[in-house]
């Protein structure tokens, strides 16, 4: 028994071992297909949804983990709604009922005439195009060009669907604005504007998010913006211990949104290595005879065999 016990230990340990090593892997592999221009982060830039959504989907047949296929899986989940949303205002450009977009390539011109919609981006006057890829990074306009577009009210799979995508884009928005105060040879300096500045791209998703489910996401991804803020102005202040207190408070507390995982290499968002324990049962050698099994103590219940007589004669004379 005492051997069957200490392999079961050992397997145990194993196990942990190697569920924390799939973690960690996952982990990695999630870092390297999100950040970057080459990752998630780059196509979300050029609002290529359909490579966002070639990604997510390999990505999440790579992933071995319930915790990693949970993310990415809810992951692909907004890019093919988002992706639906968009096709919706593009092909529904027919039933616009307004005509005046944003350009967010000259705010000197401030709107512009649309003419036509496609998968291009928005056809204005002069036969110019509007690509989508203008709009990266740019919720408030990206409200604004789905904000009481249609002729007729969005269904709530498509307001998911832009509350996502404006969610997404807002990350993006986010990332790019911080990305200086990680520059190790001479990070920026981060105010009190720019933290307070982190929250207004999140603004258009919560408002879109017709669930409680969507607004949870777009809230959670809110809070990471302004824990982070916070503690990059921190870092600005020189108060280093409570930089890295928010830092470490921000991926405990949000460390599955998509931000966090969007400036992590992964290695603070993986689970720790396992420690194997000693067994904590010891074994005898091969060979060696089992140690006999020590007598009862007074104070340990006995068995009626275990005995002397005179408690079958007490009884006797009980009766």
């Amino acid at each position: 028994r005492g051997k069957a016990r200490r392999r079961l230990e050992e397997f145990d340990q194993l196990r942990l071992e190697a569920l924390a090593k799939l973690g960690r892997d996952d982990a990695a592999r999630i870092a390297r297909e999100l950040r970057g221009a080459g990752g998630l982060e780059g196509d979300l830039a050029r609002m290529d949804l359909a490579a966002a959504n070639t990604r997510v989907a390999k990505l999440l047949q790579s992933v071995s983990t319930e915790d990693a296929r949970v993310f990415v899986g809810s992951l692909a989940g907004d890019l093919e709604r988002a992706s639906t949303a968009l096709r919706a205002l593009h092909a529904g450009f027919g039933g616009w009922r307004r005509m005046l977009v944003p350009d967010p390539r000259d705010r000197r011109v401030g709107t512009r005439e649309a003419r036509g919609a496609n998968e291009q981006g928005i056809v204005v006057d002069g036969a110019d195009t509007i690509p989508w890829s203008a709009f990266a990074g740019r919720p408030r306009d990206l409200h604004a060009v789905f904000h009481e577009r249609l002729d007729r009210a969005w269904t709530p799979e498509e307001q998911e669907g832009i509350s996502a995508l404006l969610r997404m884009q807002a990350v993006v928005e986010t990332v790019g604005a911080v990305a200086g105060a990680f520059d190790v040879n001479q990070p920026a300096l981060f105010s009190d504007r720019l933290a307070r500045e982190l929250l207004d791209p999140f603004g258009p998703c919560v408002d879109w998010a017709p669930t409680p489910a969507s607004r949870k996401a777009a809230e959670a991804e809110r809070r990471a913006a302004e824990l982070l803020g916070d503690a990059l102005r921190q870092g600005t202040l020189g108060s280093w211990p409570r930089a890295v207190t928010g830092l470490e408070r921000l991926i405990d507390l949000h460390g599955e949104t998509l931000l966090v995982r969007m400036l992590s290499d992964g290695d603070a968002l993986a689970p720790p290595p396992v420690v194997i324990d000693p067994p904590t049962t010891a074994v005898p050698p091969e060979g060696a005879p089992e140690a006999p099994t020590p007598p009862p103590t007074d104070g340990e219940a006995r068995t009626p065999d275990e005995g002397d007589e005179s408690s079958g004669e007490a009884k006797d004379s009980g009766r």
